[in-house]
C-alpha cells in the first residue's frame, strides 16, 4: 500500500468523498432494510399520504436510503468543511493509505502540478 498526505481537499472533492461513504451507508441500511421485509419484517415507507408495507417498502427503501443519506452528505459537507479544513492544516496534513495513481488532468489544464499529491514510495507496515 503506498501513503499520501493529504495537505488540503477542495470542496466539491470532499463533498464527492463524504458522498460516497453516506452513499455506502445508506445502501447498507437500505440492504437491512429490505432484508427484513423479506423475512416478515414490519417494513413500511410513506410516500405523501400513500402507505407501502412489505416487499415493497424494503424495494423502495434499497433507492431512497442511499438518496436520502447522499443529500444528507452534502448538507452536512457545508457545515463540516471549514472545520475539516482548519483541523487538516492544524496537524499539517492526514496520511492516507490505499492504492493511489495520478490523474492526468488534459481535460482541466487550470488544474496545476502543485494540486496533485505526491505519492510516497512507503509501504504501510501495517499491510
Amino acid at each position: 500500500m503506498k501513503q499520501i498526505k493529504m495537505k488540503d481537499i477542495k470542496f466539491f472533492s470532499y463533498c464527492k468523498l463524504n458522498a460516497i461513504i453516506w452513499g455506502s451507508i445508506g445502501l447498507v441500511l437500505g440492504l437491512l432494510f429490505f432484508a427484513i421485509s423479506l423475512f416478515g419484517g414490519n417494513a413500511r415507507a410513506y410516500w405523501g399520504t400513500y402507505e407501502i408495507t412489505g416487499v415493497a417498502a424494503g424495494a423502495i427503501s434499497l433507492i431512497m436510503a442511499p438518496l436520502i443519506t447522499i443529500v444528507m452528505a452534502f448538507f452536512l459537507s457545508l457545515i463540516s468543511y471549514v472545520p475539516f479544513s482548519i483541523i487538516t492544516s492544524i496537524l499539517k496534513g492526514i496520511r492516507i493509505a490505499g492504492k493511489f495513481e495520478n490523474v492526468e488532468h488534459d481535460n482541466h489544464p487550470d488544474l496545476s502540478q502543485e494540486t496533485i499529491p505526491e505519492i510516497t514510495k512507503q509501504e504501510d507496515e501495517n499491510d
